[in-house]
């Protein structure tokens, strides 16, 4: 026959183990949750780019290293490839802003893109501004 102090010791140790392993963890903090997307985020997409009367492809690689994002890109425009040189990037959680310079026959342009990712995609709009005219239209890019 068992003792009732052994019995009472035994039955305590097994309802702490029950405890330990039925843990719930807790919630990543919101600096973790940003950081896990931050992380996802990264990465070479492909897409396209639209306007009121063009369209073409669209190419974006994010980068972080250490705190630092990077951005590359580069967008096809009358089957010409342009290449960007990414003036501005801000990442907040799943929000992108990224600020493009570029240059076409000699005269330079900035286009400005914001845009929302969700899970191998990023769609957003831009703008575009030369010396001489303003464009808007939408693109999208998916995970390569």
């Amino acid at each position: 026959m068992k003792s009732p102090v052994r019995f009472a010791l035994l039955t305590l140790a097994v309802f702490s183990a029950t405890l330990v392993s039925d843990a719930v963890t807790p919630p990543p903090s919101s600096a973790e949750a940003e950081s896990g997307v931050k992380r996802s985020i990264a990465g070479e997409y492909a897409g396209t780019w639209q306007s009121d009367t063009d369209s073409g492809k669209f190419r974006l690689t994010l980068k972080q290293e250490g705190g630092v994002w990077t951005a590359e890109s580069s967008f096809t425009f009358h089957d010409a490839e342009i290449p960007t040189k990414a003036s501005a990037l801000k990442i907040d959680g799943a929000k992108v802003e990224l600020v493009l310079d570029w240059e076409m026959e000699g005269a330079t342009s900035q286009s400005r893109l914001i845009g929302e990712w969700s899970g191998n995609k990023i769609d957003g709009i831009y703008d575009s501004k030369s010396a001489d005219s303003v464009t808007t239209g939408t693109w999208t890019v998916t995970r390569k």
